[in-house]
């Protein structure tokens, strides 16, 4: 038999992964290199951050198919043993049992005088007990046969934070968010959804000011992944409406309701957690630069004005979040 063994340096090196097939095999004996003989590739790699590994055995069945088994173990060492046992299994299969010796073969052989009588009729000679069948277990396969996996994943979650390029002073905001991204983490693109609400009162009066906007944005790197954390900045759009409304008390210049559209750049550095295979946690700082700087204040009955909001020149803000990722 030829067997073929590839895995990650932190794995059992093959000579161990051989020596585990041979005290698994009855009946299985290994080619050399550049021998004769059937062939199991045994290929083990790292499945996912925080998963484990996955190992896959492909060979030919007795019928000249093309059989593949995959398995995925939280240690390499646990899932090299699991792949060894099966590659036993399969040798066993595919080695037929040797023949018995027959020890009256000589026997069998010396002439027989002739006998003038008609020769017995043979009886079938009584079926001895074999052996019970070693028992084998049984192989529940944890992935389709088809080694392709998918690429991308996807992600659905809610985030709440703070913003300060809305008004003077932080605003709170709340929202939810779906994401399509790399299995390997190495890029995403989100789109969100806000709505961010803050009221300013002066003697005059009470101004209230609520803005509702999506955002489009993309990570196309990641700087650092480490264990279940990752690390990565990304690039954002927002479009969408504030809304400025006054307290009857007091008139809010430029009308008492108004409606505009808002538009602002905004550069994010988000920090990711993985928490077992679906659950994903994210902190994100933002860095925005508004479009449209709008300014509302109050007309006094004698003429003045009183300022009551200034949109920022730029704004920090933070958000934090929780999703659902998969498959």
């Amino acid at each position: 038999m030829q067997v073929s063994y590839r895995a990650p340096a932190t794995c059992p090196a093959e000579a161990d992964f051989l020596d585990r097939v041979r005290s698994r095999t009855q009946r299985g004996s290994f080619a050399e290199r550049g021998q004769f003989g059937h062939a199991f590739d045994v290929r083990v790699q790292p499945f996912e951050p925080g998963v484990g590994f996955l190992g896959q055995l492909e060979f030919q069945d007795a019928d000249g198919q093309r059989v593949v088994r995959s398995l995925v173990g939280t240690t390499c060492d646990e899932l090299v043993s699991s792949l060894a046992l099966i590659t036993a299994l399969a040798i066993d299969d595919r080695t037929p049992e040797p023949a018995a010796t027959d020890t009256s073969s000589a026997a069998a052989t010396a002439p027989v005088p002739a006998d003038p009588s008609p020769p017995p009729t043979p009886t079938k000679p009584a079926r001895t007990p074999s052996a019970p069948e070693r028992t084998r277990p049984r192989l529940t396969q944890a992935l389709p046969r088809s080694s392709a996996r998918p690429t991308l994943r996807g992600e659905l979650g809610l985030h709440v934070g703070a913003l300060s390029w809305l008004t003077q002073s932080a605003a709170a905001s709340f929202g939810g968010y779906v994401e399509v991204g790399s299995r390997g983490a190495s890029w995403s693109v989100r789109l969100s959804g806000f709505d961010a609400r803050r009221s300013r009162g002066v003697a005059l009066g009470t101004a209230d000011f609520s803005a509702d906007w999506l955002r489009l944005e993309a990570c196309p790197v990641v700087l650092a992944e480490r264990s279940h954390f990752s690390l990565a900045p990304c690039a954002a759009f927002d479009g969408g409406v504030l809304r400025a409304s006054a307290e009857p008390s007091a008139v809010l210049t430029p009308a008492p309701k108004k409606r505009s559209a808002w538009l602002s750049s905004v550069a994010l550095l988000r920090l990711s957690y993985r928490y077992g295979r679906w659950l994903v946690l994210g902190l994100e700082g933002a860095l925005a630069v508004p479009w449209v700087r709008y300014s509302y204040q109050f007309r006094n009955s004698d003429g003045t004005v009183t300022p009551i909001l200034a949109a920022p020149q730029w704004g920090l803000g933070a958000t934090g979040g929780v999703g659902v990722r998969f498959p």
